[in-house]
């Protein structure tokens, strides 16, 4: 079975100069009037994960087997904490500590503020699926095929719930539901509590799109080439939108607008109630990266080597900064920043003109 990680090609060229570990530097025509480069901090691998920004640190995960805090002013690194395997999921930040899972099979929680583990739990197979929080559980999906539910304060495993292949995607957690996809085609509901299904939606492809839920319906892509909307609460579908390819990026909803990009090249903005095209925008290669929604711009990555900001109302780029390589990280936006990671083994701090904190739904 193809990982998204077979598919890493190179792209560009990156002018760099190293500096006590922070990469500061220019990529080839990536500066535009409307975007600038604040720091570039780089790692020794490719940036898969998608940053989370908590307390002034930016937390990321690299195909170097570690995952680093770096502080969010400057771009220095403040600790960075190694696991046995190279690839390690999106961190999750929840009350002064980071969550993240790795292919070294385990499930880590390590201290925010010195990266110090403070507990590790074990699954089956790799977990590449980013780990959720809520009322003192975690919740993450393994390769093992397996659903995850684990106490957060001291690491012990309160339930697993078994699907028919891996779990890549990321799980969403709306009242006491877990929703999330898996490699046997289906969307899952489980009863956050005891793990037990409330309803599947059965699909022709894999899932490894994280759902998205807003307002009782569920949005999640899949690799039948198709975005659903199923009612969260019986399954049902609403509507279902055909694109040009795989569907494996999670998007992104506001403003009554799902935005999410596909294999076909495409970042899509579909209407929330009926499924139709609002507007596509095509970039020059595939776009894995999910979507993230800032006042009245979409940031994605693309698989061209670009970071695109998109007007959210209308489809047309803004402006656009070229990384040395795909970028399948998605981007986070905070305090008129936004961070991303890329293939190229760094991570960028990028600003702007007029920007505020994104609603991040992906």
């Amino acid at each position: 079975m193809a990982r998204r990680r077979d598919f890493l090609t190179s792209f560009g060229t990156l002018t760099t100069i190293s500096i006590a570990g922070c990469v500061r530097g220019t990529p080839v025509d990536s500066i535009t009037g409307d975007v600038s480069q604040k720091w570039t901090f780089q790692t020794e691998g490719s940036v898969v994960s998608s940053p989370a920004v908590r307390g002034g640190s930016v937390y990321v995960g690299s195909d170097d087997a570690t995952i680093y805090a770096i502080d969010d002013k400057d771009g220095i690194q403040r600790w960075s904490f190694q696991t046995t395997a190279e690839v390690v999921s999106s961190p999750t930040v929840v009350g002064g500590t980071v969550y993240v899972g790795s292919y070294d099979t385990n499930v880590y929680a390590i201290s925010a503020a010195d990266g110090i583990e403070q507990w590790s739990s074990p699954t089956g197979a790799p977990v590449e699926s980013s780990p959720v929080v809520k009322d003192e559980t975690v919740y993450v999906g393994s390769q093992d095929s397996n659903v995850y539910a684990i106490n957060a304060e001291n690491g012990i495993e309160q339930w697993s719930f078994p699907t028919g292949d891996w779990v890549d995607s990321s799980p969403t957690v709306v009242d006491s539901t877990v929703y999330i996809g898996s490699e046997d085609s289906n969307l899952y509901a489980i009863n956050a509590k005891n793990g037990t299904e409330k309803w599947s939606y059965r699909t022709d492809g894999e899932i490894q799109s994280r759902p998205a839920v807003v307002d009782g319906t569920v949005y999640v892509g899949s690799k039948d080439s198709n975005v659903y909307a199923i009612d969260a609460e019986n399954g049902t579908k609403q509507w279902s939108f055909q694109t040009g390819d795989e569907v494996w990026s999670s998007p992104a909803v506001k403003d009554g607008r799902v935005y999410v990009g596909c294999i076909d090249d495409n970042l899509y903005a579909i209407n929330a109630d009926n499924g139709t095209e609002q507007w596509s925008f095509q970039t020059k290669d595939v776009v894995e990266s999910s979507p993230t929604v800032a006042d009245s711009t979409v940031y994605v990555g693309s698989s061209d080597g670009n970071m695109y900001a998109i007007d959210a109302e209308n489809g047309t780029k803004q402006w656009s900064f070229q990384t040395g390589d795909e970028v399948w990280s998605s981007p986070a936006v905070k305090d008129g920043t936004i961070y991303l990671g890329s293939n190229d083994e760094n991570v960028y701090a990028l600003t702007e003109r007029d920007i505020s904190d994104a609603d991040r739904t992906s």
